[in-house]
């Protein structure tokens, strides 16, 4: 049996899924440094596959929370599923089914710690997605997902509901970015009701604005905010 014969018999026993068509299943897990270092060219590599499970699970999400959050208004329900959606988030889902084992890259790639990048591990997750839609359709997509991801979503909203802080940083390390950096630019009202005023930034860049009866609640909503401005420039 070949190698890539193995590793597609380990990407259908830790999905629960089983192929028809095999070549999905290789190229949702094949790096692009991998199609390169072989000579196959951009278009053997997962990017497309990718591409379209970014588009499959942000409807998916949609639908998930729409129909489990029925009070939620629209800013709510935004704010859940940048979270759901959140590179860390889906890193997580791959790294518990082992996709990091399973993944092909190349020698190089894999030296630099390719198989634990966070973007990485998100992007062969979303390929997984959309091979299986294509292999299956929308019934074992949603299926997988159901299995796979929903409970790491769940742990994830529950996390951010906590602490928007932590859930903020988490975001921004997923996607390879730098550390929140809260500054307070001010603050208003009496000693007995002071109102802080906080915004945070990454790499100088304003993410966004909090005001809060202490210092830590300011941060907190500037934290919130800056989640939902960093969905909504995904949509």
């Amino acid at each position: 049996m070949s190698p890539s014969h193995i590793l597609v018999g380990s990407l259908e026993k830790s999905s629960g899924y089983c192929f028809s068509d095999k070549s999905l299943a290789e190229r949702a897990i094949t790096h692009t440094s991998y199609a390169y270092q072989k000579g196959l060219g951009r278009q053997a590599s997962n990017e497309r596959l990718e591409y379209l499970g970014d588009a499959l699970l942000k409807a998916y999400i949609a639908r998930h929370l729409y129909l489990s959050y029925p009070e939620d208004e629209e800013g709510a329900l935004s704010t859940k599923s940048s979270n759901a959606l959140s590179g860390a988030s889906l890193a997580k889902a791959a790294r518990q089914m082992g996709l990091n084992l399973i993944m092909r890259m190349s020698a190089q790639e894999e030296a630099s710690g390719g198989r634990h990048k966070p973007r990485n591990l998100a992007g062969c997750f979303e390929a997984l997605v959309a091979a299986i839609y294509l292999d299956g359709g929308f019934d074992p997509m949603d299926d997988f997902l159901e299995r796979v991801l929903i409970p790491a979503v769940t742990e994830e909203l529950e996390s951010s509901q906590r602490d928007p802080k932590s859930t903020l940083q988490e975001m921004l390390q997923g996607s390879g970015r730098g550390l929140p950096e809260y500054v307070v630019e001010g603050r208003t009202g009496p000693d007995h009701n002071p109102v802080f005023y906080v915004m945070v930034t990454e790499a100088g860049r304003e993410l966004g604005r909090g005001s809060g009866s202490s210092i830590k609640e300011a941060e907190q909503k500037a934290a919130s905010d800056a989640i939902s401005r960093e969905y909504a420039q995904k949509k």
